[in-house]
């Protein structure tokens, strides 16, 4: 039976597009201080590129399983689950304010990986059981909507608080406020969180066994684990390391970087967003295929703009050209989440959805990071460049990739509809 998306569930949607933003902001404090950081502690690219990749992408991968298989526990509650991660990842990021060597960031920088591990997989499986099918795509936008909102205003806050305050004081003001929002969230919508579902299957010894089977029987979700692999990693890249280029290269202080990318960045991605968001539902009515056009076109878009940009030696020029592949990135939200979850069985959707975002962040954004930062220092050695000229080659290059992604998306849009029509019917499918 499809559940009724009545005014409750909106408002249970809408914190948990709070919650994330507050997982974007805090993610991205490393983004906006690395440049202070690494000039404190005289730090390489490819240290720099270790905080922001492998060191919190490996501690990710390690945390996303158990925080999964507490929320599909029989009789477990959800929003406590989100709401516990919510209260670590804020705890340890107000921590990094406070280490005093390269060794003790990392060590914090993990804690904050951590938590950050139970928010989106268990959200995503709470919206799922909340929202009927055709408004899914939509529902999971919104809630998307807390990445770019976490950016608009991180980056320009992080960016203010690092030029002003340094970037000790910035970890802590954004890290505790985290921890009563936690409070608010386990009281105020503890009765939505309960998963009655879950009792049809026995998690301590078959929920791995049953998520790994679903995840392996369908070529589309591994096509799209694929592609957000690629995807994953150029994007955070872009970010990382996008902000980094306006700041060495450009000339740009932190916080006016933090504004303008801000701006950028979250007035972009909440209209990818929507938009995706949107067109997912209205065309993958006609057929579920249409739930990855928004991301192939949005990956197709995205290249050769972004080239361009990195090449633009002004910085409001690179903006402007930035805005369409920013927003284009966003476009995949919904339309790839609302493919996933309804592919996965109710029981075992957040057991899944950690495991397909385990090996996403690992071999993504992790990965990803921390190889343009050996990237950068090798092209910078090799070619006898400048380290601001092995910055924008680097990244210049990692935009022609944005192709890779669309293949694999359009991969994956040859096989949901004769999967969905072969899963939907078996019984663990019952909403």
């Amino acid at each position: 039976m499809e559940p009724v998306l009545d005014r409750r569930a909106w408002l249970l949607i809408w914190a948990l597009t709070i919650v994330l933003a507050i997982n974007i902001i805090d993610r991205q404090m490393m983004t906006l201080l690395a440049f202070a950081i690494g000039k404190d502690f005289q730090l390489s690219d490819s240290q720099i590129g270790l905080l922001g990749g492998i060191v919190f992408s490996a501690a990710y991968f390690v945390f996303s399983l158990p925080w999964g298989w507490l929320a599909d526990r029989p009789g477990a509650n959800r929003v406590w689950v989100i709401s516990a991660a919510l209260a670590l990842w804020s705890g340890m990021t107000a921590l990094c304010g406070v280490t005093q060597s390269f060794t003790q960031l990392v060590f914090a920088r993990m804690g904050v990986a951590a938590g950050e591990a139970g928010c989106t997989a268990p959200s995503k499986a709470l919206i799922a059981d909340v929202v009927p099918t055709k408004r899914l795509a939509w529902a999971m936008s919104i809630f998307g909507l807390g990445m770019p909102l976490g950016v608009l205003v991180g980056r320009p806050m992080g960016g203010y608080l690092a030029d002003n305050l340094g970037w000790r004081a910035a970890f802590l003001f954004v890290g505790l406020p985290g921890i009563a929002c936690a409070v608010w969230l386990a009281f105020v919508f503890r009765k939505f969180g309960l998963n009655h579902r879950a009792t049809a299957v026995d998690i301590s010894k078959s929920a791995l066994r049953t998520a790994m089977h679903q995840i392996m029987r369908s070529r589309t979700l591994i096509y799209i684990t694929l592609g957000d692999i690629v995807m994953g990693a150029l994007a955070m890249s872009a970010a990382f390391w996008g902000m980094m280029h306006f700041q060495r290269n450009l000339g740009m202080t932190a916080f006016a970087a933090g504004l303008w990318l801000g701006l950028l960045a979250g007035l972009s991605g909440i209209a990818g967003n929507l938009i995706g968001g949107w067109a997912a539902d209205r065309f993958a009515a006609r057929s579920a295929a249409h739930y990855m056009t928004p991301a192939i076109l949005g990956m197709v878009i995205a290249a050769p703009l972004m080239f361009v940009a990195w090449a633009s030696g002004t910085w409001w020029l690179a903006m402007l050209l930035l805005f369409l592949p920013y927003m284009a990135d966003n476009l995949s939200v919904g339309g790839l989440s609302a493919a996933g979850q309804r592919l996965l069985s109710p029981s075992v959707r957040a057991t899944a959805t950690s495991m397909l975002g385990m090996v996403t962040m690992l071999l993504g954004p992790g990965l990803g990071v921390t190889l343009f930062g050996l990237a950068s220092d090798m092209v910078h050695r090799h070619l006898s460049v400048t380290m601001q000229a092995s910055l924008r080659y680097t990244l210049m290059g990692s935009a022609l990739l944005y192709l890779v992604p669309a293949l694999l998306y359009w991969l994956a849009s040859r096989h949901i509809d004769g999967e969905l029509m072969r899963f939907e019917d078996a019984p663990e499918f019952e909403r």
